[in-house]
C-alpha cells in the first residue's frame, strides 16, 4: 500500500519524525525516539533489501536530534511520483488481462517512441524443480540464469550494450508473458505492481518494481511469474504521464501448472464447513461484519489454530481460537476426509477471546492435552479419551500471542514458553503502538511454566534468567538445540525491535542475540528452526514486515542524509524476513542470497517439506485486513 502521498506537517522541535515517516510507510502510526544503533553494512546487490544483509557489531552512540537532514517535502513528492507510476503499471496490466496486449495505436500511452530493450531469453531460464513424472498435477519452477554465451559461465547482460539484442515495447511484453502463457491467446491475466524504489536524475525517473502476474488458460492449464524490473521513466511535455523509457530485468521466476489440479493446491476448506449450518454462519462472515454485530470483538485475526489427534483414530484434528463472542471449535477429522464439530461435546467451546492454543501431552499418557490462552488466563485441560478437563488455570498469563512447547530441563515432561506481547498489568502501559517503535522494552512479559507433574506448573522464568530482557512485545518464539550439546535454546521474535536468542547452559539461559549477529531488528512475527542445507547444524527463519514504501524512503539521499548509522538501520527495518543459516561459529545471514526478504506483510513462517523431496521449503502467510478486490492475487 502506497504512503499517504500529501506532505507531512513538520513540527518546529521534534527527534521523531524521520523514523515516523517510515513507520507510516509500513502503515504502523508510532512516535520514535533516538537511541543506541548499531550500523549496517551495504553491498552491491540488485532487487529490494539486498543492500542491507549484514549488521556490525559495534554500537554507535546517541543519535543527533536535529531533522533537518530529512527533507520532507521531497519524500512526500516521490511519494507522489511512485502513485502516478503505479496507476500506469495498473493501466498498462489491464491492457494484457487477456493476453491479447497493446494494439499498436495503445502502445504511445506508456512508451516512448523508439522503445527498445533486451527481452527476456527463455534460454537463460534454468529449471530449479520438475514434479516427478508419476505426479498427477506437475509443477516446473524456472529462474533466471544469465550466462556468457562463449565461456559458459554466469555474466550480467547489459541492456544498454549496443551487442544486445534489442525489441520494441510489445516484443520485450511478449518475452516477459510467453513462459507462463506461450502461444495461447484465451489466458487471462492477474497482475500486482510494488514499486520498491526511486531514484532521479535530471529529467528521468528510475524506479525498482516487484511485478507478479499469474495466467489461466481455457485448458485449465496456469503460470505465474515474479520479477524484479529496472525501469527508467521520461517526463513528457504533452503527456501528463511519463512514459517507459527502458526495461530491464534483473531478476525473473516463473512456474507452471499442469495436470489434474492446475494450480498446484486445491482449496479443501469447504469440505470442513459445507455439512454444518453453524460452521457456515460462523466462518461465512468477514471479521469486519462480526464486529458490527459484536461488542469488543476483535478484528485483527490474531486467534491461532492448533493440530493434533484428539481422540487417538490415527488422523489429526484441528482447534480454532476465535474472538471474543464466537465460541472456540474444534473439528474432529472423519475417515472421509469431512469434519464434525466436537467443541461442546469435548467441553472446549470457549467464547473468551482465544489468541493461542496447544495440543501436546502433559502426562506422557500418549494422549493430546490442551492449553489455551485466553484473556482471562491460561488454561490447562486433561484428555480423558472423550472429553477435556480443565486441571489448571493461571490467571496472571491473560492474553498470550503464542506459545511453543519443549522438555527444557530434560526432565521427561513438557514445558511452556508463553509470549506476552502487552503487558496489561502495569497501568498506561498498554499503546496501540510501542515506544520507541525501534527498540521497544514496555512490551508484556513472557512466562516459562516449569511443568511439575498432575498438570502443575510454576513460573521458571526468573529462576533460569529468561527475565533478562523480558520487556519486549513478542509475538512468537521457537525451541531449538541450536549448538547440539542436549538442551534446548529458546528464539523470541519481537515486534518493535531487538530479537532475543537464549543459549542454556548449566541451567540458566543467556541472551545471546546481539553477539551472534542475530537480533534481526524489525517487526519480528514468528520463528522456524530447519537444517535446510543438511550440514547438521540447525538455520533459522524469521518473518517481519517487508515494505516497499519503507524501501522507497530510507534509500532515498535526502533521507537522514547526516545519520547513515539511523538511515542504514530504518532500511534493514523494512527489508522483509531474514534467514540465519548456522555455521562453526554462529550464524551467516544469507536472506539475500537465498531471495527470501520479500514474504509481504508477513505475519507468520514455517519450514514445510512440501514436496517430500527431503528438502525443507518456506511458507509464509501474508496480508492484511482486506475485502475482495477483483485483481487481489
Amino acid at each position: 500500500m502506497a504512503a499517504n502521498s500529501s506532505r507531512p506537517h513538520q513540527p518546529e522541535s521534534s527527534s521523531f519524525w524521520p523514523v515516523t515517516l517510515l513507520v507510516a510507510a509500513v502503515l504502523i502510526i508510532a512516535c520514535a525516539s533516538y537511541f543506541f544503533w548499531k550500523p549496517v553494512t551495504r553491498d552491491d546487490g540488485q532487487g529490494p533489501g539486498k543492500n542491507v544483509e549484514n549488521v556490525k557489531k559495534e554500537p554507535v552512540g546517541e543519535t543527533d536530534p536535529d531533522t533537518s537532514d530529512t527533507d520532507f517535502d521531497q519524500l512526500a513528492d516521490i511519494e507522489e511520483v511512485q502513485a502516478t507510476l503505479t496507476g500506469r503499471l495498473k493501466k498498462l496490466s489491464e491492457k494484457y488481462a487477456n493476453a491479447t496486449g497493446l494494439k499498436p495505436d495503445q502502445v504511445g500511452q506508456f512508451a516512448v517512441s523508439g522503445f527498445s530493450a533486451a527481452p527476456l531469453d527463455a534460454t537463460h531460464l534454468e529449471t530449479v524443480f520438475r514434479s516427478p513424472a508419476e505426479a498427477a498435477s506437475k509443477i516446473t519452477a524456472r529462474r533466471l540464469v544469465e550466462m556468457d554465451d562463449v565461456a559458459g559461465t554466469a555474466a550480467t547482460i547489459d541492456p544498454n550494450d549496443d551487442a544486445s539484442p534489442k525489441v520494441d515495447f510489445t516484443a520485450f511484453m511478449k518475452s516477459v508473458f510467453d513462459p507462463i502463457v506461450g502461444d495461447s491467446g484465451e489466458s487471462r491475466l492477474r497482475s500486482k505492481f510494488k514499486i520498491f524504489r526511486i531514484e532521479r536524475d535530471q529529467d528521468k525517473i528510475h524506479t525498482g518494481v516487484l511485478a507478479s502476474f499469474f495466467a489461466l488458460n481455457s485448458n485449465l492449464q496456469s503460470g505465474e511469474f515474479n520479477a524484479t524490473l529496472d525501469i527508467t521513466w521520461a517526463p513528457q511535455a504533452d503527456s501528463r504521464y511519463p512514459l517507459i523509457e527502458s526495461i530491464r530485468i534483473t531478476d525473473y521466476e516463473c512456474a507452471t501448472y499442469t495436470g489434474s489440479n492446475p494450480v498446484g493446491f486445491e482449496d479443501y476448506t469447504a469440505s470442513l464447513f459445507d455439512h454444518d449450518p453453524q460452521l457456515i454462519e460462523q466462518f461465512g462472515q468477514g471479521a469486519d461484519q462480526w464486529a458490527a454485530k459484536i461488542a469488543d470483538h476483535g478484528v485483527f485475526g490474531y486467534n491461532g489454530i492448533c493440530v493434533g489427534d484428539v481422540n487417538s483414530d490415527g488422523l489429526d484434528d484441528i482447534y480454532l481460537c476465535q474472538p471474543f463472542g464466537l465460541p472456540n471449535r474444534l473439528l474432529i477429522q472423519q475417515p472421509n476426509g469431512t469434519t464434525k464439530d466436537s467443541s461442546a461435546e469435548w467441553n472446549i467451546d470457549l467464547s473468551d477471546h482465544t489468541r493461542s492454543s496447544l495440543l501436546i501431552d502433559l502426562n506422557n499418557d500418549s494422549k493430546q492435552d490442551l492449553v489455551v490462552g485466553a484473556a482471562n488466563g491460561l488454561l490447562v485441560y486433561e484428555n480423558n479419551g472423550s472429553r477435556f478437563v480443565l486441571k489448571s488455570k493461571y490467571p496472571d498469563i491473560q492474553d498470550p500471542y503464542s506459545m511453543c512447547s519443549a522438555d527444557f530441563d530434560n526432565d521427561g515432561d513438557l514445558d511452556v514458553y508463553v509470549c506476552g506481547y502487552y503487558d496489561k498489568r502495569a497501568e498506561g502501559r498498554r499503546f496501540p503502538f510501542a515506544f520507541p517503535m525501534h527498540d521497544s522494552n514496555s512490551g508484556g512479559p513472557n512466562t516459562l511454566l516449569r511443568n511439575d507433574g498432575n498438570f502443575q506448573f510454576v513460573d521458571a522464568t526468573e529462576q533460569v534468567g529468561l527475565n533478562a530482557d523480558n520487556q519486549k512485545y513478542s509475538y512468537a518464539a521457537g525451541w531449538q538445540d541450536f549448538d547440539n550439546d542436549g538442551d534446548q535454546d529458546l528464539y523470541v521474535a519481537n515486534d518493535y525491535g531487538r530479537n532475543c536468542f537464549y543459549e542454556f547452559e548449566n541451567g540458566k539461559f543467556r541472551n545471546r542475540a546481539a553477539e551472534l549477529e542475530i537480533e534481526d531488528q524489525s517487526f519480528g512475527m514468528s520463528v522456524d528452526w530447519a537444517d535446510i542445507n543438511h550440514d547438521g547444524r540447525m538455520d533459522l527463519y524469521i518473518s517481519n514486515m517487508y515494505s516497499t514504501a519503507g524501501n522507497r524512503v530510507s534509500f532515498q539521499d535526502n533521507y537522514l542524509s547526516r545519520r547513515p548509522e539511523l538511515q542504514n538501520r530504518m532500511q534493514y527495518m523494512a527489508r522483509g524476513n531474514s534467514l540465519f543459516l548456522g555455521a562453526e561459529n554462529g550464524f551467516d545471514d544469507i536472506g539475500g542470497s537465498a531471495n527470501v526478504f520479500m514474504g509481504r506483510w508477513a505475519w507468520g513462517s514455517k519450514f514445510v517439506d512440501m514436496n517430500n523431496d527431503g528438502w525443507d521449503d518456506i511458507v509464509v502467510p501474508n496480508g492484511f485486513l482486506t475485502r475482495k478486490i477483483a485483481d487481489d492475487l
